[in-house]
């Protein structure tokens, strides 16, 4: 399931131990979105209004703002 080196042998030595760590960080680095990655929120809204009412539901022209400390909301 798992492709790569046995965990027993990455962490055999330091050294190995760091590269595989700055490996993990650099993943999750290059995962993270920029800020001027910006999205089609109008193609976004239609697709989630698209799919709530297929599901059965209204939707409401106002959206709810989000909170104020939200990290994750652009």
């Amino acid at each position: 399931m798992f492709l790569g080196p046995k965990l027993t042998s990455v962490f055999a030595s330091r050294w190995k131990a760091l590269l595989w760590s700055a490996g993990v960080l650099l993943t999750a680095y290059s995962l993270v979105p920029t800020e001027d990655e910006g999205t089609n929120s109008a193609q976004d809204d239609a697709a989630v209004k698209a799919a709530v009412e297929l599901a059965g539901g209204t939707v409401s022209s106002q959206a709810s703002p989000a909170p104020a400390g939200d990290p994750w909301r652009k």
